[in-house]
């Protein structure tokens, strides 16, 4: 009976151990797969070159403005990492992450009000337009073209378009802005 008592609360102790490490397994592997744009978000900004320089540097220049909790930001992240790395001779490609104080006179200097916010610059350094909102792979390769080309913006370009967070005076999330009869949360933009 002993022996018996002994072999079920070893097999209770091991199950219960096995679902400990099964749910510790399964929590890192959800904030794995999270942050892998957040990563990738984060290396493309430390890679880029400094705003000031990429605006003055005689190429033309896509600046966009995100943070590492905006899911519409991070869904664009591998487009802009795709584009960085096609685009590298032809355009210079800045990340500014808002929730660096560092970035906050460039927030209020450029009226940005919600994110992702792409700001682009001709060669010549001068603000060409705003295009708010999350941007298709395709969509982010025409802005590209517009600026190497030097053709104008189209009006869909300058328009806020897609899932958008506003942003409060202080570039803190405020609201989300939603699309024609939809409700969004400021994290999901969706």
């Amino acid at each position: 009976m002993l022996v018996e008592s002994r072999l079920k609360l070893s097999d209770r102790l091991l199950a219960s151990g096995l679902a400990v490490l099964a749910a510790l397994v399964a929590v890192a592997l959800f904030l794995g797969l999270g942050l892998a744009h957040n990563d990738a978000m984060d290396a493309m900004a430390r890679r880029s070159l400094p705003l000031e320089q990429a605006i003055s540097n005689g190429k033309p220049t896509l600046v966009e403005f995100y943070a590492e909790w905006c899911e519409a930001c991070r869904s664009m992240a591998p487009a802009m990492e795709q584009l960085a790395a096609e685009q590298t001779e032809a355009i210079d490609v800045v990340l500014l992450n808002i929730e660096n104080p560092r970035w906050q006179p460039e927030l209020e200097r450029r009226g940005i009000q919600g994110i992702p916010t792409l700001a682009l610059y001709d060669a010549a350094g001068a603000e060409l337009g705003q295009a708010v909102g999350v941007r298709s792979a395709e969509q982010l390769h025409q802005l590209a073209e517009h600026l190497t080309t030097g053709t104008p913006l189209t009006t869909e370009a300058d328009l806020t378009t897609g899932r958008v967070s506003r942003l409060d005076a202080g570039g803190k999330a405020d609201q989300a802005v939603p699309q024609a009869g939809s409700a969004i949360a400021p994290r999901s933009h969706s």
